[in-house]
């Protein structure tokens, strides 16, 4: 169960958006169903995205409302996530259209569609490098950059074994009551309070958990794992300070006996760069932090693992 359900705007959004006119033929735009959400995470697949396991229905819990997709008649084409965050922000992402239906207009309409849904709001996304220029002329500013770091948790599983931890300094799994105190901690890294996406993101699952470090028993950190369809992805991984974050990923990789892991670093925060780094991660992808509308106030010194290029 979600740490908490009373911030739920699970209510059914309005199923069609609006209808398009693309090439002569009727596209219609609509709020994702979880069926949907399905065939969306398996077009994200084939692009070796790497989803987890649970990614769809973890994704529709954190907005209902805030995914669409563009059907030809009734043949889904392509489809984007629009996630209202709060009042002020929203993030975009999952903007796919499978290959043998690009260039004809359908990843245009649901963008279009995707970027009305976020009205006034400002906007954050993840760019990759080849589409950046096109956010770009769409508006979008560059921030910074996001590094993907892959690899064995070796080392991270010889530093688990010898199970030491800073005097004061403990980690445990997530309760019920965390949750206010894990709330304020996220919006001291993103300049907003994330509170249906982390109601939803850190409830315990069979593929994924989520711990707080504590020092001094006031909480300091917290951070999640999630099972992929390849490894495992660490996100996020907040701490006040790098032993913090630290501490978390070893203990999610002995907890989780992961064998390889993902972790997406802000590239502005060095000392993340080093934590990666120190236990034999290599990058292997990229992106840009892009926004448009605004500049978010993020405190990237506390943020050492992005939640999701897909969801901010």
């Amino acid at each position: 169960m979600p740490l908490s359900q009373a911030n739920n705007s699970g209510a059914k959004a309005a199923r069609v958006h609006e209808e398009y006119n693309v090439l002569g033929s009727s596209v219609t735009i609509k709020t994702a169903d979880l069926s949907d959400m399905q065939l969306l995470m398996d077009w994200a697949t084939r692009e070796g995205w790497n989803p987890g396991l649970e990614d769809h229905e973890l994704f529709f819990q954190s907005d209902p409302g805030g995914f669409l997709m563009a059907f030809d008649k009734t043949v889904p084409v392509a489809g984007i996530s629009v996630v209202r965050t709060d009042k002020q922000f929203g993030f975009l992402g999952l903007y796919i259209c499978p290959p043998q239906y690009r260039g004809l207009g359908y990843g245009w309409a649901v963008w279009q569609a995707g970027m009305q849904h976020l009205d006034d709001r400002i906007v954050g996304l993840d760019g990759v490098v080849e589409q950046q220029a096109n956010y770009a002329k769409s508006g979008f500013e560059s921030l910074y950059r996001n590094i993907r770091y892959a690899g064995s948790t070796t080392k991270l599983k010889r530093d688990a074994a010898a199970n030491e931890l800073e005097t004061g300094m403990r980690c445990r799994p997530v309760s019920q009551s965390d949750r206010e105190a894990i709330i304020r901690l996220d919006a001291k890294v993103h300049a907003h309070r994330r509170e249906q996406m982390l109601d939803s993101w850190i409830c315990k699952t069979k593929t994924r958990f989520s711990l707080v470090c504590l020092v001094d028993d006031c909480i300091e950190g917290f951070a999640t794992i999630r099972q992929c369809h390849e490894g495992y992805k660490v996100g996020p991984l907040i701490g006040l300070s790098p032993q913090i974050a630290q501490a978390l990923l070893i203990e999610l990789v002995r907890e989780s006996e992961a064998d390889q892991i993902v972790l997406d670093v802000p590239e502005p925060n060095q000392a993340a760069v080093s934590l990666a780094e120190k236990y034999g991660l290599s990058p292997v992808f990229e992106t840009a932090r892009m926004v448009k509308g605004g500049r978010p106030e993020y405190w990237l010194d506390g943020l050492f693992g992005v939640t999701s290029f897909e969801l901010g």
